[in-house]
């Protein structure tokens, strides 16, 4: 179904080219021709309204190149830079589809509000800065915009650099592929499958509220004369599948480390990242980040910034090795050399990188990115064979902990709010949240406001105060 969508796009789009018709009567066939077509999804029953996917395109083209354009992830959406954005695109859609030149302020404000935003939003200018539009009165006071630019990207990219396919779901979903060309015949989609609810609005123009974006991670084209599929270069270079082979993996740039490293392994069936090198470390384990260094006492001593427990609790992500080399669009063979497999990875927007992947176990060994220009930025290195790093201060974790209790006071709309905490930290490691450093926070060790906060020592168990009066 979906396949057929894009044919037709694409054949209206030359066709209208090779008969010299307007913009606007092209943009019109591509949507007549496109929602005339019915779903049939198997084994399901389809209780969407005949009309859903005329009524919902425009919402649905100006979410998706809100999102594609801008990189939005998806509790984006909320914002209402996102939803100016979108704005933007939905003006150019009626500029291509209906040849309008101007959106009226109250048709824009109808439109976010079918984006699912709450409140009425503050003028453009706040939002979209520089790509701003012009906001033009007319003799009753009534307020539209020209968003000129969104109007030209749009007719500098669509047919030529990107096209659109549209796939209704059988619920109130449309999945919106986004297809960027580039190179000598490669292409990049992202994928948005936008979720919509009655509008509970009777007076909008919009049948169809937004609910929801999902944005699927987009899948590589991957060279077929490659060994591997890209679902097994993901697997096998997840951190838990590395340390399930090796005991540790240390990752530093080739020619700009400086002695520097980020090293990860597992502490008491935990995974650790630990970065840095000469005395100096920062890093995460057993849901605690921390500094390592020289403190204001002139010792050298871990300082811990957060705890995260429970449910919040964010470890070393598996995604820890994968993020050197995520995002790309094509994966082509480059040779094989020795033990390794080279690979050209191909991103859109002419980075490139060339990875050097392990022939036997596909982990990576080596990440080489590439500018634009075909200028080398940087090489990282990653080594598998290692021991675990032994530094004197990581050993204080395999000791009994001591409790620290934290008591948090604030006042919020000026009443008074107490919460309280107790933690658990090695001997020797201080616990001194960032929200005292860099946050509203004062930290005494007294609830009396009394004196600077110093730290009290190794070994002892002591109440640590923070506050948002200032002394």
């Amino acid at each position: 179904m979906k396949s057929r969508i894009c044919l037709i796009l694409c054949a209206v789009l030359l066709l209208g080219i090779l008969t010299g018709c307007t913009a606007g009567e092209r943009d019109r066939e591509i949507l007549e021709t496109a929602s005339s077509m019915q779903v049939r999804t198997p084994n399901a029953v389809s209780v969407i309204p005949a009309d859903f996917e005329e009524k919902t395109r425009a919402q649905s083209f100006a979410i998706a190149m809100a999102c594609w354009y801008n990189g939005f992830d998806e509790t984006d959406t909320a914002w209402p830079f996102f939803a100016w954005e979108a704005t933007g695109w939905y003006a150019a859609w009626l500029y291509r589809v209906q040849e309008a030149d101007l959106l009226p302020a109250d048709q824009a404000s109808d439109f976010q509000r079918s984006l699912g935003m709450l409140e009425e939003l503050s003028g453009p200018e706040n939002w979209l800065g520089e790509h701003t539009p012009a906001a033009l009165r007319s003799t009753d006071g009534s307020v539209s915009y020209d968003f000129r630019e969104y109007k030209l990207r749009l007719n500098e990219l669509l047919g030529t650099e990107i096209e659109l396919s549209f796939f209704q779901e059988a619920d109130l979903s449309e999945t919106v592929g986004v297809i960027r060309h580039f190179g000598y015949q490669e292409q990049a989609e992202r994928k948005f499958r936008i979720t919509y609810t009655q509008n509970p609005d009777p007076l909008s123009r919009f049948a169809y509220r937004l609910e929801q974006v999902e944005m699927p991670a987009a899948e590589p084209q991957i060279d077929p004369t490659l060994t591997f599929t890209w679902e097994e270069l993901i697997r096998a270079n997840t951190l838990s599948n590395v340390l399930s082979q090796y005991p540790s993996v240390r990752i530093y740039d080739r020619d700009y480390s400086y002695g520097n490293s980020t090293w990860l392994f597992l502490h008491q069936g935990e995974p650790v990242m630990l970065t840095g090198g000469n005395g100096l470390y920062s890093g995460k384990i057993h849901g605690c980040s921390f500094d390592y260094g020289e403190t204001e006492d002139g010792m050298a001593r871990a300082r811990i910034s957060s705890i995260e427990s429970g449910e919040g609790r964010t470890d070393v992500p598996e995604t820890a090795i994968l993020d050197y080399f995520d995002g790309f669009s094509v994966l082509r063979l480059d040779r094989n050399e020795d033990d390794l497999i080279w690979a050209d990875a191909v991103y859109a927007s002419g980075y490139r990188q060339k990875l050097a992947i392990d022939y036997g176990t596909l982990v990576m060994r080596e990440v080489i990115s590439i500018s634009e220009e075909g200028t080398v930025l940087g090489s990282t290195v990653f080594e598998y064979t290692n021991p675990v790093p032994q530094l004197e201060f990581l050993k204080s974790w395999d000791q009994p902990l001591r409790k620290i209790q934290v008591i948090w006071e604030s006042y919020p709309d000026g009443k008074r709010e107490l919460h309280q905490e107790t933690v658990k930290v090695p001997i020797d490691w201080e616990y001194l949240p960032y929200q005292a450093f860099w946050g509203d926070y004062t930290a005494y060790t007294n609830d009396q406001y009394l004196g600077d906060y110093v730290y009290p020592g190794d070994g002892v168990e002591y109440m640590l105060f923070l506050t948002t009066v200032k002394g």
